[in-house]
């Protein structure tokens, strides 16, 4: 009885956890996209820092991202290359005072201008 008890515990906390974190990853996915092919799509058509950012915000209205903001992502325009880098930390609570800290910290896309 207590080997079940501590199996439907285990459980208990693996579908917690993935009630919780499983949306970050999932908006992480989707930001990244946004931020690499807004990054692409800028270098070949030549946007300077404000039309990307009034693009950052259109997407990330339209896929209902909140973890970031367009004033979050660092963005770099050359003769040469475009560079967003969008590295953040979402927060989440976990159980009662506990929160869960997820960084996403591999979101630095560059492409070169055509």
């Amino acid at each position: 009885m207590k080997s079940k008890l501590g199996l439907l515990l285990i459980g208990i906390f693996i579908g917690l956890c993935a009630i919780k974190i499983a949306p970050l990853y999932m908006s992480g996915f989707t930001i990244s996209n946004v931020v690499e092919d807004l990054t692409v799509e800028a270098a070949t058509k030549g946007y300077d820092r404000r039309g990307i950012k009034e693009r950052l915000t259109k997407r990330f209205n339209m896929n209902n991202i909140t973890e970031i903001t367009p004033k979050d992502v660092s963005i770099q325009v050359s003769d040469d290359q475009v560079v967003l880098d969008a590295n953040y930390e979402a927060r989440v609570s976990f159980v009662f005072n506990i929160d869960v800290v997820v960084r996403f910290e591999n979101n630095i896309f560059t492409a070169a201008i055509n």
